[in-house]
């Protein structure tokens, strides 16, 4: 579905496929006509998808270059370098070939430096400000030419301020000392021990998730708070083995604390629209210090911050009961410890509940799935079938109000094949509550398994400027005031 998705086609291979096949094409069909007519080729361009074609396969370990990282890298900054003079030259001879467009002569105006435009005159001042300096152009005018010496000098000031304040920036990005622009993404904030930690089971398994195809449209970008430089490093290299290339263009590294309110700013914490607190759960800390930290690192986002949503993972039940004490939600925080003992509970009730809940909690292609060769089987068909649907909360659309949720639930699955399984009360989601949830309305949250997204299409809102997740926010709120 991914691969063939409109946004799929503004990629850099396929917009040079475009680009690139009509006029291939064309000479083909001249060729084979006895026509030996030559017009413009970018075929050229086709260096650039070799170039992208062998980067993934290196990515993917198809191809192996020796066993050293530095012969690696001078093969890839090779091909780079030739795709880029392929390109550059190419473009060029094609320009020089066809000639000046006709609405260029008429503005040439004949001088002593010879027949000038504006954009030759910006062609040679570009030359001169990077002191490459041709010298197929030369002010003869006094006045020319010690306007030319204040723009060599100007020039070559500038140049060295823009360029030291780039590498400025680049030392900062290196050292995690730099800031988070806010830009008009939403973004998440990661910190705690299993960032500091680098737990690579638990890191890999959020970020696949947060950034997994299926929500390529609504990717945030994520800010990772780590302690030193070193971490820093460890992190970035094993999310660049792993995640593609647009994904990690939207993860930002910063060295700090969450217990300095300076780090928290950098961060932009207080429009962040959520922080997470993950644990390490690799067993390298002890798991009462482990929660104390990751205690503390809440708190301080909580005073700091108050209005900043924020998820709260901790290793321990008695760690989760003192979280309560100094004022985090039960809502906002989890103990591992106690999520294992009731999954363990659950699965012994009832068999493959585990199975079930694991798939509905990943995100899973249903094209990705490997079957063994067991597709036709009734059972797998079924099986994946099931593994393909996920949880969405939506808000019902106007001819859904007024229903009971079990009247809405049989004619969901009419409508569109999905299956209402929860609804918002109380500011709590309740499963299946028939007997309590009487009339849905505008406000009601609800939550179906579906295949996809738009397969909510008829049962959930289609006004724009509903979202189900405000919505549950503002109903949670509103009842944790009425409450006493």
């Amino acid at each position: 579905r991914e691969e063939f998705g409109w946004r799929s086609m503004l990629r850099q291979a396929q917009l040079i496929d475009f680009a690139t096949i009509p006029s291939m094409l064309l000479m083909v069909w001249q060729v084979e006509g006895g026509s030996r007519t030559h017009w413009i080729s970018l075929s050229y361009l086709r260096s650039v998808s070799a170039l992208l074609a062998f980067e993934e396969l290196k990515g993917l370990g198809a191809i192996r270059i020796g066993s050293g990282e530095l012969l690696h890298e001078l093969t890839s900054m090779g091909l780079r370098f030739l795709a880029l003079a392929v390109c550059f030259a190419s473009t060029i001879f094609l320009l020089e070939v066809l000639g000046e467009p006709p609405w260029v002569e008429p503005s040439k105006i004949s001088t002593a430096m010879g027949d000038l435009t504006f954009l030759t005159m910006m062609y040679w001042i570009c030359e001169t400000i990077t002191t490459v300096g041709y010298g197929d152009f030369a002010p003869k005018t006094i006045f020319a030419r010690m306007v030319t010496i204040l723009c060599m000098i100007t020039g070559f000031a500038f140049l060295g301020l823009e360029l030291e304040g780039l590498f400025s920036i680049i030392a900062r990005r290196k050292k995690g000392s730099g800031s988070y622009i806010k830009t008009k993404r939403k973004h998440v904030v990661l910190v705690g021990g299993g960032v500091q930690q680098a737990d690579e089971l638990l890191l890999l398994a959020f970020l696949e998730e947060l950034f997994h195809v299926s929500y390529r449209t609504g990717w945030p970008d994520l800010v990772v708070m780590v302690a030193d430089v070193q971490g820093m490093e460890r992190i970035r290299e094993m999310i660049d083995g792993h995640l593609e290339w647009t994904a990690r263009q939207q993860i930002h590294y910063l060295v700090g604390s969450p217990l300095n309110m300076a780090d928290l700013k950098r961060c932009r914490c207080d429009v962040a629209s959520v922080v997470f607190v993950l644990s390490d759960t690799s067993g390298k800390n002890d798991p009462q210090v482990e929660d104390k930290e990751n205690l503390l690192r809440a708190l301080s986002l909580k005073n700091s911050f108050p209005q900043t949503p924020l998820r709260l993972m901790l290793l321990l039940q008695e760690s989760k009961e003192k979280a309560f004490g100094v004022g985090i939600l039960p809502h906002l925080c989890l103990a591992m410890n106690e999520l294992k003992h009731s999954l363990f509970w659950q699965s012994c009730r009832c068999k493959g509940w585990n199975t079930l809940l694991c798939n509905l909690m990943v995100t899973t292609e249903t094209d990705d799935i490997d079957t063994y060769g067991l597709a036709e089987s009734p059972w797998a068909q079924e099986y994946i079938q099931g593994v393909g649907h996920e949880v969405y909360g939506l808000l019902p659309a106007k001819e859904f109000w007024g229903m009971s949720f079990g009247d809405l639930t049989v004619e969901a699955h009419k409508r569109a094949g999905i299956c209402v399984f929860a609804a918002q009360i109380h500011g709590k989601i309740e499963p299946a509550p028939l007997k309590r949830l009487k009339s849905v309305n505008a406000n009601t949250v609800l939550f179906a398994l579906a295949q996809d997204e738009a397969d909510l299409e008829g049962v959930a809102t289609e006004d724009p400027n509903a979202d189900w997740r405000e919505v549950f926010s503002q109903n949670r709120k509103l009842w944790a005031e009425q409450t006493p």
